[in-house]
């Protein structure tokens, strides 16, 4: 066999091996598609984080892929928070289920931004009203169909900008006691400085 068939033939079995591996991995990502969405149909909220773990991970798995399993499965989050709000649960029961939700959807940071906003934490509402907004203009995270219209956008943007205010006004605040106390205490060295002048003064005087 000359030189040139072996190049050949090594070219193509590489390839052959290069093909069936492509191959492989997208059957195997495929399967864990198919698992996800069947965990997904049935609520299963541990096995959808488990297997979104696994796709994110995973080769034979492409970017949106992987974007449509972390939509899925913060939605579940999200639902599964919504349901405990609104039974009145404590927010420690659905706090680390919104958080992770906020990572992928935009309506659950809104949701974070609102109760924030409520419970007076300015800070923590304008940043996740404005995390938010990033997630609006991720297209992978926030496909059109999933996008708000220009009227609710401009409402997102609005709210951040009002707990924006309270936010400064309390970092004032919190900062303006310890100017005072470097204020009055330069104008208690100076007063010191005066007192020791004039009994220098008087001192001299009576010399």
């Amino acid at each position: 066999m000359s030189g040139q068939n072996r190049i050949f033939l090594f070219l193509s079995c590489l390839l052959l091996v290069c093909c069936t591996g492509a191959s492989t991995a997208k059957a195997d990502c495929a399967d864990l598609v198919k698992q996800f969405n069947a965990a997904f149909s049935s609520r299963s909220l541990a096995d959808v984080q488990a297997l979104g773990t696994k796709i994110a991970t995973d080769g034979g798995c492409d970017d949106l892929v992987i974007a449509k399993t972390q939509r899925a499965r913060a939605t579940l989050q999200f639902d599964q928070a919504k349901v405990l709000i609104k039974r009145g649960a404590p927010p420690s029961e659905y706090d680390a289920l919104l958080a992770d939700a906020s990572k992928v959807l935009w309506d659950a940071a809104v949701q974070i931004g609102n109760d924030k906003s409520t419970q007076r934490q300015f800070v923590e509402a304008t940043i996740a009203y404005e995390r938010a907004l990033e997630l609006i203009k991720n297209e992978k995270l926030t496909p059109n169909q999933a996008a708000p219209d220009k009227k609710m956008i401009k409402a997102i943007f609005d709210s951040a900008a009002e707990s924006r205010r309270p936010a400064r006004r309390r970092r004032r605040a919190r900062t303006a006691p310890r100017r005072c106390r470097r204020s009055s205490t330069a104008r208690r060295s100076k007063g010191r400085e005066r007192i020791l002048a004039v009994r220098l003064t008087l001192a001299q005087c009576c010399q």
